[in-house]
């Protein structure tokens, strides 16, 4: 009986260490997975970030365009390009 209890006695210290790996594990992760929603939200708000600038290429691009046509419409109707541009 007291070998058995010895026994017994062991396997419970072994279970008490694996569970406080475990623990230590758990919150090693719980740190891991903090840093990676950290990470997230950053990568979310640079997304965002170019998301507006793009919005805001596109709107000069398409006011580019327009002044190229205007400047096209000019010339090929015979006026100075450069005296309209400054007319506007």
């Amino acid at each position: 009986i007291a070998v058995a209890a010895e026994r017994s006695l062991s396997l419970l210290h072994d279970i008490e260490d694996a569970v406080n790996q475990q623990t230590a594990e758990s919150h090693r992760l719980v740190a891991v997975l903090s840093e990676v929603a950290g990470g997230s939200r950053e990568t979310l708000e640079s997304a965002a970030s170019v998301e507006d600038a793009a919005a805001a290429l596109d709107a000069l691009a398409g006011s580019l365009e327009d002044e190229a046509r205007r400047f096209r419409m000019t010339s090929a109707a015979g006026k100075p390009a450069l005296a309209t541009a400054f007319e506007s």
